[in-house]
């Protein structure tokens, strides 16, 4: 009985609302990974430090991008075509690697690549799902609104209903052309 208590008031406890302000986000710069195919870096900037602030109670803080729609909590948890996902933890960096930046906000970098699959492939490798992905997100890339929604995302460390979502953010499609093409 000792145990279960202990155990619910644990769980409660790292279960609770974040107070983490929300973040707005920036969009700085893409470029292309030049040692990895298919693979991008992205930076952006936000009005508060990222990395401290989502390590204190949640795991797993991610970039995540989406095609044509407003984002909502179920975005996260089915499939919805083509995304741009990080492929590693957000990155602080200096000013220095962005053009003109603002001193009052804090600079990330992160690693993204395009996930998702083609509805109704048939691609059995990855390799065949790669080469069928980049036509269809250059489809993707030429179509409204002319920007990919962008956030960044984290759970808390025993759930998933408190995830930590930022203000949106634009990553403009033409940028992401220029850098694939």
């Amino acid at each position: 009985m000792k145990h279960l208590l202990t155990s619910l008031i644990l769980f409660a406890l790292l279960s609770c609302e974040h107070n983490i302000p929300i973040a707005n986000l920036e969009f700085n710069k893409v470029e292309k990974n030049q040692k990895y195919k298919n693979s991008y870096f992205l930076y952006f900037s936000s009005d508060i430090e990222l990395i401290d602030n989502l390590s204190n109670k949640h795991t797993g803080a991610r970039l995540k991008c989406f095609f044509n729609r407003k984002i909502d909590d179920k975005d996260f948890t089915k499939n919805n075509g083509y995304t741009l996902s990080s492929v590693q933890d957000l990155q602080k960096i200096t000013s220095d690697y962005l053009p003109s930046s603002n001193s009052n906000l804090y600079h990330y970098s992160v690693k993204v690549r395009f996930t998702g699959e083609k509805e109704g492939s048939t691609a059995e490798t990855l390799g065949e799902r790669e080469r069928e992905k980049e036509p269809e997100i250059l489809k993707l890339l030429n179509t409204k609104p002319a920007c990919l929604n962008c956030v960044v995302t984290a759970v808390t460390f025993m759930s998933t209903t408190n995830r930590y979502v930022s203000n949106t953010m634009c990553l403009p499609k033409k940028e992401l052309k220029n850098v694939i093409e």
